[in-house]
């Protein structure tokens, strides 16, 4: 679990590795910039987004369906029992960021792309 938020923080350039280990880096983390970071550092965002049409709300479900077919080859052999739970979690959670950071909005019918 403390690697996969530290490779997230990394990708949002909240965090590096140095020669003693990871540290936080001390600026104050601007919403923007954190946004382009989420889109185009982290495997699956931009793909996501993607799917998320303007006009219309698609649940999770839907929006994992349509995300499905990017999953990586090689994660379908790491663990191929859990591999769609496992993606369907990520993919719930690059939404949640999405909605966080005003890339996306999230109503009791679902997502959509702002």
């Amino acid at each position: 679990v403390a690697r996969t938020w530290l490779t997230f923080l990394r990708a949002l350039e909240l965090a590096k590795k140095t020669d003693s280990g990871f540290v936080r880096i001390r600026r104050d983390p601007d919403e923007e910039a954190l946004a382009e970071a989420l889109q185009t550092r982290v495997y699956g965002v931009s793909t996501v987004l993607n799917v998320l049409p303007e006009d219309e709300w698609l649940e999770s479900e839907a929006v994992f369906e349509r995300f499905s077919d990017e999953i990586p080859t090689w994660e379908r052999y790491k663990d191929p029992t859990r591999v769609e739970d496992v993606w369907r979690e990520r993919v719930g959670n690059m939404l949640e960021w999405a909605v966080l950071l005003g890339l996306a909005e999230r109503s009791e019918d679902g997502y959509r792309r702002t």
